[in-house]
Order: structure tokens, then C-alpha cells, then sequence
């Protein structure tokens, strides 16, 4: 991979993620990490001349949804207003991907079509650091970095041969 790989959105990307945190004690605590990515490759529209002057036409789009489920755990190091924090996770990615090709004139009509779709379940693991400040008695400033690697899918899912990369998180928290 280039260094543009692992800085590069697609235009037709989009990214969620959710998390909730149950602590166990002020050292201690347990996340749970719920992502959406999509991606979809919408073709352009032929040229509606082409069309009517029967030429052939090639039409051919994809999407691709990969959603992570991630349980994890974290441990601060300090009790003080400032707190180192490491944390670890597990958990699956779903991955599923849709090709569609189409060719044809407005003579003949299509000629053929074809769609592929593929679904797969493997295995993600997380390791993350960062800090918590507090800023008061119920605000904090945090930031987090997390590199997630998953288990190589069986095929390629819209290109993707595993789920990897690394996510970088700046937070304020009332509480």
C-alpha cells in the first residue's frame, strides 16, 4: 500500500460508529463499538443520443457494507486529572458486496446482466491508546487512537481483502 491508501476517502464513503461504556470501577471499563461503513460506485448515465442511435451501451455499479461489532476493554492508569488509557478488543466484521453489469442497445434490449453478491463474517481484533482530562468534576477532553485489524476474507468484498486501518478519535464528555 501507498501512503495515499491509508489517508484517501472515497466520494461515495460513509462512516458511523456508536460505542457505550460501562465502568466497573474508575480504572476499569468495558466498550462496546458498533460501525457502519458504506461505499458505493454509482456509474454515470450513458449518453441519451447513444441510446437512441442504438450504440451499445456497458453499465456496471457497486455498494459495499461492512459493519463491525466490537466488544473491548480498558484500563486508565491513574486516578489524576490527567489519564493515560490502553485498551484492547474483539469481536466480527460483517461484510457484504453487490456487482451488477449490465450491456445492451435499445434494439435488442439488455443482453445480458449479471449480479454478484458475496457475504462474509470474520473475525476483528482492536488495540487502542490515549488520555482522558478532566476538565472539572463532570467534563473531560479525551483522545483516542485505535488500530483495528481483521481476518482476511475469503474473497474480495468490494475490493477490501480484510478490514484494517486506524481511527483517530477527539472527544468532550459532560457526565
Amino acid at each position: 500500500p501507498t501512503p495515499e491508501d491509508f489517508f484517501s476517502l472515497s466520494k461515495s464513503m460513509n462512516l458511523w460508529q456508536f460505542s457505550t461504556v460501562w465502568h466497573f470501577s474508575e480504572q476499569f471499563f468495558a466498550d462496546l463499538r458498533f460501525g457502519i461503513q458504506l461505499e458505493r460506485n454509482v456509474p454515470d448515465r450513458p449518453d441519451i443520443f447513444a441510446i437512441l442511435n442504438g450504440e451499445d451501451i456497458q453499465i456496471e455499479g457497486s455498494g459495499t457494507l461492512i459493519v463491525p461489532v466490537e466488544l473491548g476493554l480498558q484500563y486508565y492508569f491513574t486516578r489524576k486529572r490527567f489519564r493515560p488509557v490502553l485498551g484492547v478488543g474483539n469481536g466480527s466484521v460483517l461484510a457484504n458486496s453487490r456487482y451488477t453489469y449490465a450491456e445492451g442497445n435499445i434494439n435488442n434490449g439488455l443482453n445480458q446482466t449479471e449480479e454478484i453478491q458475496s457475504t462474509e463474517r470474520v473475525w476483528l481484533g482492536r488495540i487502542s491508546a490515549g488520555f482522558d482530562y478532566r476538565l472539572g468534576k463532570s467534563s473531560n477532553l479525551s483522545m483516542r487512537s485505535s488500530y483495528y485489524t481483521s481476518g482476511k476474507f475469503d474473497e474480495s468484498i468490494g475490493g477490501y481483502q480484510r478490514y484494517r486501518g486506524l481511527v483517530i478519535n477527539a472527544g468532550f464528555s459532560i457526565h
